[in-house]
């Protein structure tokens, strides 16, 4: 469908020459994308761009798989290390609180739970079959929504200072 204002991705005439760079043609498609999920969020049609995931192998969805299996303890090491968390509540808190959220995980159907959530316009979201969100995540009664939210590397001294325990 059509929407005003939505720039669609400009195909290459056989005539053109190809790109310069692939990092000029990522940039371009990246501001593309921006400017998508600007208007579709603008006209009230989809939120943003989903991308859709039918395969239990996708490697975000194995990495949501091994966050909720085995929540990491702490964010000491190199690797940065993420937690899965489930329930739109749950997305909502933690963008409250200004975690940075790697990926958003929506079931088919549900898609206007996401609506509610002022989910920051670089944050990837798929939306994936009930049945195989469900299988990935642990609670008896799954919710339709989750996410992978990057652990922050909080020390001591950020808990001192905390304006809570002032």
């Amino acid at each position: 469908p059509q929407f005003p204002g939505i720039i669609q991705p400009q195909r290459r005439k056989l005539s053109q020459p190809r790109a310069a760079s692939k990092s000029s043609s990522i940039s371009r498609a990246f501001a593309v994308n921006k400017q998508n999920r600007i208007a579709l969020a603008t006209y009230g049609s989809l939120r943003m761009p989903v991308r859709i995931v039918h395969s239990k192998q996708n490697a975000r969805l194995k990495e949501l798989r091994r966050a909720l299996a085995h929540p990491p303890r702490s964010a000491s090491g190199d690797a940065a290390q993420v937690a899965g968390i489930e329930g739109p509540n749950l997305l909502k808190e933690a963008l409250r609180a200004g975690l940075k959220i790697e990926m958003v995980f929506v079931a088919e159907g549900f898609e206007g739970l996401l609506a509610e959530i002022a989910l920051p316009a670089e944050i990837d979201v798929l939306q994936l079959p009930r049945e195989l969100l469900d299988s990935a995540l642990t609670t008896e009664a799954p919710q339709p929504v989750a996410a992978l939210v990057a652990l922050p590397a909080w020390t001591f001294s950020n808990l001192l200072n905390h304006p809570n325990f002032a």
